[in-house]
């Protein structure tokens, strides 16, 4: 049994040295990235090798190799063998190792694994989860002519809206402003954000949703200052004018922000006779907080993990707040990038290797291949947004404040009618 794993362990880290191509020729840390249509040398005997062998363990281990080592790569010249290797792992009893086996059959542009995938994606009787994969799956390959299936998803109260309205940030199609605006007044405050990011992440998205503000169909309060630091970072002089107009851009020194936090700390010492609404409270914190930081196990992961900080301490949680450039650590300054087809994706560096970089987004994790990055920069200021408390009243200010300093999750309270979209929450997904 040693010798058996000894001998796996080998061929894997074989596998994932051959899907990088270092075997055959090595590679330079600083080399380009090989073209999306290349194939790696070594992956066509790994896959001669799948075939051969009818051990489920190996056979995952091997396919989990390549997968690791081709991770970023789109599309890789499909191996004359694999139609009938795949064909064999698809109907395998371990499950692992048929999801394994789809993830690298996308990666081939095989027509068998698009088409299973899609068909599970649009089956409403089919198990949530596997909805959920199939589209993550189907995500990472980007494949073609999804844009509408997802317009479809959002239309109606799936419980894959949420997945599809952050999923389509990673598609350049005309119709989704139009389709994100008509369902916009129908959708909970989770949804809303998710559009509202989505609408942000490029130009000509940007340009509807902006129009949109201006004519009043989106009321200003509901777009987020982390939202509004987005659109200024799209590289549009036209679209820039609008949104100084619509925006005022201040600049406040040193001087004005602690004043504002002497201001606050004063407001929120003072003894009033309503006591704070901890449930209203947590609303705010997910309409506000939640897409970036995790409290309670609940949250998004681009900042720090709120749970365990000094948050009961007003100077702390107002100083982060106010002023969180003051303290924002290496760690996380904020990377944004540009693709060729006109996404801007902003957050922290999750994981990077020869073929992509992992970005930690509000959205979820974005893998982006690097041969599609045509502007890479970071600047040296945190994820989060100066202004989150400017738009807010004192109630809202105390709710928030005692919330974040609550020793015990509370509920939240119910949902307006309106809000009860049944869209479901939904797992972070990878456009």
């Amino acid at each position: 049994m040693r010798h058996l794993s000894i001998v796996k362990l080998v061929i894997c880290v074989y596998c994932m040295l051959c899907a990088w191509g270092v075997v055959a020729r090595g590679q330079d840390a600083g080399a380009k990235p090989q073209a999306a249509e290349d194939a790696p040398e070594g992956v066509v005997a790994l896959v001669d090798l799948l075939g051969q062998v009818d051990d489920a363990s190996f056979q995952l281990d091997l396919l989990k190799g390549i997968n690791d080592g081709l991770k970023g790569r789109r599309s890789v010249a499909m191996p004359a063998k694999w139609p009938g290797v795949y064909k064999k792992l698809a109907v395998s009893n371990n499950e692992q190792v048929r999801e394994q086996a789809r993830k690298l059959a996308l990666v081939f542009g095989d027509p068998a694994a698009l088409a299973s995938l899609r068909k599970t994606l649009q089956d409403d009787k089919a198990p949530l989860d596997a909805r959920r994969q199939a589209l993550q799956s189907l995500l990472q390959k980007k494949a073609k002519g999804l844009a509408p299936v997802l317009h479809a998803l959002v239309s109606q109260p799936t419980p894959l809206r949420l997945d599809a309205l952050r999923a389509l940030a990673a598609y350049d199609h005309d119709a989704t402003p139009g389709v994100l605006l008509k369902t916009y007044d129908g959708l909970s405050n989770e949804h809303k954000q998710a559009a509202l990011n989505t609408l942000a992440s490029r130009v000509k998205y940007a340009r509807v949703l902006v129009a949109a503000v201006a004519d009043k169909r989106v009321p200003i309060d509901d777009v987020p200052t982390e939202t509004i630091r987005k659109l200024r970072l799209l590289k549009d002089d036209a679209l820039q004018q609008q949104v100084a107009k619509l925006w005022t851009i201040t600049r406040a020194t040193p001087a004005q922000k602690q004043a504002r936090i002497d201001a606050l700390k004063k407001l929120l010492s003072q003894q009033v006779e309503r006591q704070p609404d901890l449930s209203h409270g947590r609303a705010l914190y997910k309409k506000t907080c939640a897409q970036c930081h995790v409290l309670f196990d609940d949250g998004g992961k681009v900042g720090p993990d709120l749970t365990g900080s000094g948050r009961a301490n007003l100077d702390y949680i107002l100083l982060n707040i106010v002023d969180p450039q003051a303290t924002v650590g290496r760690d996380y300054f904020t990377t944004v990038i540009e693709t060729e087809d006109g996404q801007q994706v902003i957050g922290l560096i999750a994981a990077e290797n020869a073929n992509a970089v992992t970005v930690r987004t509000a959205n979820g994790e974005v893998l982006v291949p690097k041969t599609e990055i045509v502007d890479r920069g970071v600047r040296e200021m945190s994820m989060m947004p100066e202004g989150l408390l400017d738009r807010m009243k004192e109630d809202e200010l105390r709710d928030l404040i005692a919330y974040l300093a609550s020793p015990v999750q509370v509920k939240l309270p119910p949902p307006p009618a309106a809000a009860r979209d049944g869209g479901g929450g939904g797992a972070r997904t990878t456009p």
